[in-house]
This record gives structure tokens, C-alpha cells and sequence, in this order.
């Protein structure tokens, strides 16, 4: 699409200058009427080019402003009452199988978030995906019953982007942590994903819609 829209803009373009030089020797030349239909060309097809190219950046800086990268998928299996069994399948591990009691999962991550202006020349949010854990629905279940609370980050792992990246550059907007949860239920499957300010997830079959609209 990129290559289709600069081969687009390259030949009005080359069009409009050639309009252009036409129009040019046709006043040298005091030719009134070829004057008049190639300046007439020139004035169209310049104007074509800029209306594609200033929908062809609008389109651009839409798409890297609301990029997302899938970065996990959860599968929940209820073993018994507000007890679960998660799969969690990250794009950079092999799938993972934990146990959480609770009527939430909740997953956090630590986030770093580019200036608007570097989004658009192509770098996109860096994470690094930090715990799983539970929640309850009601604060009162919250005060006494147990959490689970899982560490995604192996022990003696190797530094990540976001690790080595400092918060004073000017490229950077912030360095901060974000999470996203949802509902467990029998049978739901979640997918998860960055976007330019942090996590957002999302059902992917129908068992997690139907919990969602159920969701209190």
C-alpha cells in the first residue's frame, strides 16, 4: 500500500512539472490558448497531489498513534469454586499453566511511552510484562480472602529494551507501570495487547462476551 501510494504522488508529480514547463514555453511562445490549458493542468494536478499526500500522512499518523501489538492470550479452566487453572501463551515463551483463586485476572506490566512524534516514525511502546495475579469483584472479599500473585519475569533473565532505554531522554513521554483485568469464567479466552499508552484487553470467543455482559 505504502509503495502503490509513493508510486501515486511520484507520477502526479512528475505530471504537474511537466504541466508546469509546458506551460512555461507556451508563454514564451505567446500561445494564449496552450497557456491557459496547461497552466489549467499544472494548477489541477498540484492540487491532487497535495490532497494525496496530506490524506496519506493523516492515514499514516492514525495507524501508528492506534497500533496495537498482540503481546499474550489467556485460556481459563475453572477447577472448582473461584478456582482456576490460566494458560497463558506469550508471543516470546512457550505456554505457561498457573493457578489462581479469585473472580478476576488481572495482568500488570511496566510501560514506557514514546513522544507522539517518534510513534509516528515507526517506534512503538515498550513493555515489559511483570505479574499475574487475582482479583475480587467485592472489597470485602479483598480484605481477607487469599491472592495469587505470579511473576512473569525469570529469575537472572537478560535486561530488556525498556531496562536499558533512559527516562531523561527527550524521546521519551513516560516510564510508568499499567494493567488491565478480566472476569474469570469456565471455558473464556482473552487476548492482550499494547497499544501507544499501555495494556488493553480484550474477549476473543463467545464464553468471555457472555461473562463480560454479566460483568459487575
Amino acid at each position: 500500500m505504502l509503495f502503490s501510494w509513493l508510486i501515486t504522488v511520484a507520477c502526479l508529480a512528475i505530471a504537474s512539472l511537466l504541466f508546469l514547463y509546458f506551460s512555461i514555453k507556451s508563454h514564451q511562445r505567446n500561445r494564449t490558448f496552450l497557456l491557459a490549458i496547461y497552466s489549467s493542468c499544472t494548477c489541477i494536478s498540484t492540487v491532487i497531489v497535495i490532497a494525496i499526500i496530506s490524506a496519506g500522512l493523516s492515514l499514516h499518523t492514525f495507524q501508528r498513534l492506534s497500533l496495537e501489538e498482540h503481546v499474550a492470550e489467556l485460556a481459563i479452566e475453572q477447577t472448582a469454586p473461584k478456582q482456576y487453572l490460566i494458560r497463558l501463551f506469550l508471543t516470546d515463551k512457550p505456554a505457561q499453566v498457573f493457578h489462581i483463586q479469585g473472580d478476576e485476572w488481572l495482568i500488570d506490566a511496566r510501560i514506557l511511552k514514546w513522544q507522539p512524534w517518534v510513534n509516528l516514525l515507526g517506534l512503538h511502546t515498550l513493555y515489559r510484562l511483570e505479574r499475574l495475579s487475582s482479583r475480587y469483584s467485592s472489597t470485602d472479599h479483598a480484605k481477607y480472602k487469599p491472592r495469587s500473585v505470579i511473576s512473569l519475569i525469570r529469575e537472572n533473565s537478560e535486561k530488556t529494551s525498556i531496562d536499558i532505554v533512559p527516562n531523561w531522554l527527550p524521546l521519551v513521554d513516560a516510564n510508568y507501570g499499567n494493567s488491565t483485568y478480566m472476569p474469570l469464567g469456565h471455558g473464556a479466552r482473552y487476548r492482550v495487547s499494547i497499544t501507544t499508552s499501555g495494556l488493553i484487553s480484550r474477549p476473543i470467543n463467545q464464553k468471555a462476551k457472555l461473562l463480560l455482559q454479566n460483568w459487575l
